[in-house]
């Protein structure tokens, strides 16, 4: 995802085929963030970060490249 907040950003996301052996996330930024679970695609935490999850519903979507918080 090219992004722009405050600077401007490239991200990088990767899919995680999840065993059911898998070991829980651990939160190593607390301080960032209120907490690190698995979730399901189709019921997405409501506190997501928008540019997280408009990733998420382009990789549901098919779509491998986007950009976020550019003026039309």
């Amino acid at each position: 995802m090219h992004r722009r907040s405050r600077e401007e950003r490239v991200d990088f996301f990767l899919a995680y085929a999840l065993e059911n052996n898998a070991e829980a996330p651990r939160n190593l930024e607390p301080e960032n963030c209120s907490e690190l679970v698995w979730a399901n695609l189709l019921h997405l935490p409501d506190d997501t970060i928008p540019y997280v999850r408009a990733v998420i519903d382009g990789f549901r979507s098919g779509v491998w490249f986007q950009e976020f918080g550019w003026e039309p």
